[in-house]
């Protein structure tokens, strides 16, 4: 990865036309989308031809341990994997003869599994989870007798409530990632170091005093988009909090220093109060 840090510029990662020695693998093709170079390699003592590796684009996420970010964070290609995979296993329940009772498990045993595992890390707004799952769920529940376009809060409310008690993705990939944070900070691991790391950085770049963990609220959407942002937009669509032992966020220094954002959103307050 090379970066590009001009003054006066956000810093950003290159792309391969713009990196030196990086060249197209066809040069006849304009619209080239494979790059080699500039880093190669040699093979042996004798031999010095340097054979230059691929350079892969920033936007493109490749496969490591089962999911795909690409270097420049965005989840595009494992949003299309998981819902070509989704729309596969969809094709694969509607050939299938099986039963109400039989379908059902399929779904909680087979279907689920599949797709959640990745959830933990990933980075999914609700809108990308509905779709991943609308094609499973148009086919999953006529097989359990239900029609298709059955509401949604039904479909996952809990069996307790009268809900059918089906995953909803964008749930599920919240809770994980919950999980994910609250057990590595009790270990105090490396991972957990590093979640610590991004959240203090959030905090810095939201202009608030307020823990966006332990009070989260809107208008937090100018923070830039990672994993620590995804975990707050969720508790504040679902009403939740994390409380943290150990944690540091900016305090005021000197006489009538005010977070930048707080005094915005308390004018922005008084200014509808007046209106209405």
């Amino acid at each position: 990865m090379r970066w590009d840090f001009d003054a006066g510029q956000h810093p950003r990662l290159l792309l391969p036309p713009e990196i030196e020695g990086c060249l197209p693998l066809d040069p006849f093709d304009e619209d080239a989308d494979t790059w080699q170079g500039p880093i190669g390699l040699t093979y042996g003592d004798s031999d010095g031809t340097r054979q230059l590796l691929v350079t892969e684009p920033v936007y493109r996420g490749r496969r490591t341990l089962g999911n795909r970010i690409a270097p420049d964070g965005n989840w595009d290609d494992k949003f299309q994997h998981r819902l070509s995979q989704a729309s596969t296993l969809a094709t694969q329940l509607t050939g299938a003869s099986i039963l109400t009772g039989t379908a059902n498990l399929a779904y909680r045993m087979m279907v689920c599994p599949k797709l959640e595992y990745p959830l933990g890390v990933t980075q999914f707004s609700p809108d990308q989870c509905a779709k991943i799952a609308s094609k499973l769920l148009s086919v999953q529940l006529p097989r359990l007798g239900f029609n298709r376009h059955l509401p949604r809060a039904v479909v996952f409310g809990p069996i307790s409530m009268g809900g059918l008690g089906l995953h909803d993705l964008y749930v599920e990939q919240g809770v994980r990632q919950i999980s994910n944070l609250v057990g590595h900070l009790r270990q105090a691991s490396e991972t957990g170091r590093m979640m610590t790391i991004e959240h203090e950085w959030c905090q810095v770049q939201s202009g608030t005093g307020v823990n966006l963990l332990e009070l989260p609220q809107r208008g937090d959407e100018y923070v830039d988009s990672c994993w620590i942002m995804s975990i707050q937009r969720f508790l504040v669509e679902h009403n939740r909090r994390i409380e943290l032992t150990d944690t540091h966020h900016p305090q005021p220094l000197c006489d009538h220093d005010e977070f930048i954002m707080d005094t915005w959103r308390h004018k922005g307050l008084s200014r509808a109060i007046m209106k209405k």
